[in-house]
């Protein structure tokens, strides 16, 4: 009988590997489950993700995947998050979830494990669990329901933050940002102008206005910023610039504070959108620019605004014929 040394080999190779991994799973299995601090906490949720792609869904891989994890981070070694772009993803999944990446990974460098080390860790983890469903790809009420863990104990953090938000964080240094005097500002709202001397700048300005004292957005708002997503995909738009602004109804710190959070919020939405937070920057005036309070006592809601500065590619211009003039 002629025997096949490379198959021999393989065959070795393969169950050497096979071991390797159910043994690294199999220790996970067994880790005890601690709590207290955000090392454990993550230890026991990727333990989790381990048990379940092994006993649940026979995808020994990533169950060693996320073993590994468990056990890196039992030992005091604190797990990063999954990179989308290690993952072999779908384009029109690949910008919410670099976007999500991105979203994290602020948040913790910001205090989330400070906030609730149990929600970071809920968070990481229900994000490493949506990427890897997401490369999968047939399952979709998982992918939905790891998407939506990962987006609620954000949005809790995001609450979190506006509530805290410290005077030292309301100055001028910190919100107000340099304006590009190359590009020229629409004549009307919703235009978008070209200015004949410098053909590098387009500028497109959307306002969406508040309640007053609020920082609510409606629908109708959510539904703007959600058609955003295709033209930034598309590389039309390269910058979103959010600027806050109030009225003249409260004291000067009140409506520095609140343009902040009207700024803040269409910046989470926009995130939630599947928008990059790298191609937006956030700017607070309060009521510099509140320019009508026609109600005497300093409330006028065209005052009560956040407006949507965004900066277009050159060729927009030629493909919508959209000037100002």
């Amino acid at each position: 009988m002629r025997v096949n040394i490379f198959k021999i080999f393989l065959i070795l190779t393969v169950g050497t590997l096979m071991s390797a991994c159910f043994a690294q799973i199999d220790t996970a299995r067994n880790l005890p489950r601690v709590s207290g601090d955000f090392k454990s906490e993550l230890s026991e949720r990727y333990r989790e993700l381990a048990i379940y792609e092994a006993d649940e869904m026979y995808d020994w891989p990533d169950a060693d995947k996320f073993a590994g994890k468990a056990l890196d981070a039992s030992s005091g070694r604190v797990p990063l998050a999954e990179n989308p772009k290690n993952w072999v993803l779908p384009k029109k999944d690949l910008v919410e979830l670099q976007a999500a990446f991105n979203r994290l990974n602020t948040a913790l460098s910001e205090g989330f494990v400070d906030y609730s080390h149990v929600k970071a860790a809920k968070a990481q983890a229900a994000f490493d669990c949506w990427i890897e469903q997401t490369e999968e790809g047939w399952q979709l009420d998982h992918i939905a329901i790891c998407r939506q863990k990962f987006l609620s104990t954000m949005k809790e953090f995001d609450k979190y933050k506006m509530s805290n938000i410290k005077d030292d964080d309301l100055n001028s240094n910190n919100l107000e940002m340099g304006i590009d005097r190359d590009i020229v500002v629409m004549k009307n709202e919703g235009d978008i102008c070209l200015n004949e001397n410098r053909k590098n700048n387009l500028l497109r300005q959307l306002k969406i206005h508040f309640a007053h004292g609020d920082a609510k957005l409606y629908q109708r708002d959510l539904k703007l910023i959600q058609d955003l997503l295709p033209e930034v995909t598309a590389g039309y738009i390269t910058d979103i610039r959010i600027l806050g602004h109030a009225d003249k109804s409260g004291s000067n710190r009140f409506n520095l504070k609140l343009s902040f959070q009207r700024a803040a919020v269409i910046w989470r939405s926009l995130i939630e959108s599947g928008i990059s937070p790298k191609v937006m920057t956030l700017a607070a005036y309060g009521e510099l620019n509140a320019t009508h309070g026609s109600l005497g006592d300093g409330r006028d809601p065209r005052d009560r605004m956040a407006v949507l500065e965004l900066v277009y590619r050159p060729d927009y211009i030629s493909r919508n014929s959209l000037a100002c003039g």
